[in-house]
């Protein structure tokens, strides 16, 4: 992999945590009124809701945002450097990684692998985005298996004072270490250009978004690139995506649907509902029921073998008539860290439909899936951490 130091904009610690905001945020509203926000650059619609997306005007709106928290010096500028990145949540996870720049050539040869598809409307709006600001706001996470000589270098980091630190609005710490030594910014290109891959996590339309720019902009591919938070994979938390079904259908038809397919079915008596891979729990108004789906070894390739792949390749179009979860407006999806408990009351009180509660993939799942070139089903992951937008800024220079 070839990873170079990148030129940033980045607010001081005193600022950050009213610039730096979670896409994943509940009162978006509120954040983007505070004058140093940087929701008012990425969702000026927010402030002026007559903007329509992807106007001239509405780009326009975003760029004279942007000037004003760089005159402000709500952003500064900073030279060329690798950072180092911590975030620790309320309950004590912790996650680490380095932000570099990947080369975009290293994208259009394959070794930045991804298991989503992306929408080429989408990363049109993203480049034109990208574009009018030249800059990027948010890390792409990519993982791996990291070498040795840079998880050594990751403890090292957190022995000094973070050039930027903040607590944002959920209570997560977050830590910014600005990396200019020649040693360690030596370690790092010499321990990332070892890695033959890196697996996109998060981030796929941002990744594709950002190498449309630089390709439509004549800049060379080789030397301009993503800007990535990577990380080694084994501190990443995957969780899946449930999928509720706002149809009803019996669940005798849902047995009959299983033992079809040659499905394990069983109803659950338990409020501890087993949690295992190769398991589906589903919950309807007549109760909870154990799906297990039949040998996946059976299966011809690594995205089809997915418990979330079976549910919608097997189950879904028999018992629902679903054919395709991307468009389908009988199916939405909800986060996978929501309990059992809850899920039973939503569909309790809805009086109708299904909830489908997928366990998640593992890295192991993403890796092959990617590897065989193949893509999984819509919202089939949630990682964590999720990242923030404004935290750093890659700026294109």
């Amino acid at each position: 992999m070839r990873v170079f130091p990148i030129s940033t904009y980045a607010p001081p610690s005193e600022r950050a945590g009213n610039v730096a905001y979670s896409p994943q945020g509940t009162d978006l509203s509120r954040l983007v009124k505070h004058p140093d926000s940087y929701l008012r650059v990425l969702k000026p619609r927010l402030l002026q809701p007559e903007l329509k997306a992807g106007t001239e005007e509405y780009l326009q709106t975003s760029l004279g945002n942007f000037r004003q928290l760089l005159s402000g010096e709500v952003l500064i500028s900073h030279g060329p450097a690798f950072w180092f990145y911590e975030q620790k949540s309320p309950e004590g996870k912790r996650f680490t990684g380095w932000i570099a720049g990947i080369s975009a050539k290293d994208y259009e040869d394959g070794k930045i692998k991804k298991h989503e598809n992306t929408l080429h409307d989408k990363e049109a709006a993203l480049a034109a985005h990208i574009g009018i600001l030249h800059s990027v706001a948010e890390p792409v996470l990519l993982s791996g298996k990291l070498p040795e000589n840079l998880r050594e270098a990751s403890a090292s980091m957190v022995h000094s004072e973070p050039d930027i630190h903040f607590i944002d609005s959920g209570g997560k710490m977050h830590s910014l270490w600005e990396v200019r030594d020649d040693a360690i910014c030596r370690e790092i290109r010499e321990g990332f250009g070892a890695i033959p891959a890196l697996y996109i996590a998060d981030g796929h339309h941002r990744t594709a978004a950002t190498c449309l720019y630089i390709r439509n902009s004549g800049l060379d591919p080789a030397k301009n690139g993503i800007m990535a938070l990577i990380m080694d994979e084994d501190e990443l938390i995957i969780k899946s995506f449930h999928r509720i079904i706002h149809e009803d259908a019996p669940a005798q038809k849902l047995e009959e649907t299983c033992r079809t397919m040659g499905w394990e079915f069983r109803k659950l008596s338990d409020k501890a509902l087993p949690e295992e891979q190769n398991a589906i729990r589903a919950f309807s108004k007549e109760g909870s029921f154990l799906l297990r789906p039949g040998n996946p070894a059976k299966m011809p390739d690594a995205a089809s073998a997915l418990d979330v792949a079976r549910l919608e390749d097997e189950i879904f179009p028999s018992l629902f008539g679903i054919q395709n979860s991307r468009i389908d407006s009988r199916i939405s999806f909800l986060r996978g860290d929501t309990p059992d408990e809850t899920l039973s009351q939503m569909v309790a009180n809805a009086g109708k439909g299904w909830i489908f509660a997928v366990p998640p993939n593992s890295m192991a799942d993403i890796r092959r899936v990617a590897d065989e070139g193949l893509v999984m089903p819509p919202k089939s992951t949630w990682v964590e951490p999720k990242l923030m937008s404004g935290m750093l800024i890659m700026r294109f220079i």
